[in-house]
């Protein structure tokens, strides 16, 4: 898979600070409950999407996104058929090139894990199943019809971008599965995800292969933690990451049918 740069740059500073400087209570028996999983980490207010800006004005706000709406609904929404090879917006050429000149700076475990990488770009990820998984319909969650406009448009975007197909008004694959959406309600806007482990005993994730899927270990909290006391209050932190990282990585064509999704009656 692609992976997400993240670099912490950590200055020490000329002064050791206490947690309550850095932002944390000065009660450690909190903390503790926080990282070992005991205390819910809550804030003051619950997010909300109310500060929610249309981006796509020209597609019609439903009074009901349960239902399917009439044709004059998908005029001004945008269109993509399923590819016939796998598609992304990174070229696997040039990415492959700049492996091979940093060869000799990589270590074989880096070096096999990069190639990887240029491989599910050109022929596509594997979904690692242990199974051949039955055809499935299951309906969104409330949630994900509760903010169906905000659902529907970040949709709409992944459709233009290049990232989804569709819409289709039958099953453009054999044995589809229908996945259920998911809405995460964050400040200011709404994030659809797509829930691979629905149905309980025949979904996407109860089927993946825990021994073909490589395990990535970070750093805990507790490490990070005193990393950031260690170098004290003038310290800074940055980082870099890929916009959409996960949705540069195609999937295998034949898996296609796994990642159906369907919103108000349409299948995407």
């Amino acid at each position: 898979m692609v992976n997400i740069l993240i670099s912490l740059w950590f200055p020490v500073s000329e002064k050791r600070t206490g947690r309550e400087e850095n932002g944390l209570p000065a009660d450690w028996s909190r903390v503790r409950n926080w990282l070992f999983g005991k205390t819910v980490i809550t804030t003051d207010e619950e997010p909300s999407a109310d500060s929610f800006v249309s981006k796509w004005p020209q597609i019609p706000i439903l009074q009901d996104y349960s239902v399917k709406p009439n044709e004059t609904f998908r005029e001004h929404f945008p269109k993509k058929q399923l590819p016939l090879k796998p598609e992304s917006n990174i070229d696997a050429s040039k990415l492959n090139a700049r492996i091979e000149s940093v060869k000799h700076k990589m270590t074989s475990h880096q070096y096999l894990r990069s190639k990887k990488a240029v491989a599910y770009l050109e022929r596509g990820a594997p979904s690692f199943q242990t199974e051949v998984l039955p055809s499935c319909f299951v309906k969104n969650a409330l949630c994900a019809v509760k903010h169906g406009q905000q659902v529907t448009e970040c949709i709409a975007t992944w459709i233009k971008d290049g990232f989804a197909a569709g819409p289709f008004d039958c099953p453009p694959v054999q044995s589809f599965r229908v996945n259920p959406i998911i809405a995460i309600v964050q400040p200011g806007k709404v994030r659809p995800v797509l829930n691979v482990s629905a149905p309980d005993g025949a979904s996407y994730n109860s089927c993946v292969d825990e021994y073909e899927t490589e395990k990535v270990k970070m750093a805990s909290a507790k490490q990070f933690g005193q990393n950031l006391l260690d170098c004290g209050k003038m310290s800074v932190m940055s980082k870099m990451g890929l916009i959409s990282a996960y949705k540069q990585v195609p999937e295998e064509i034949k898996d296609l049918r796994l990642y159906m999704r369907r919103i108000r009656g349409n299948l995407r």
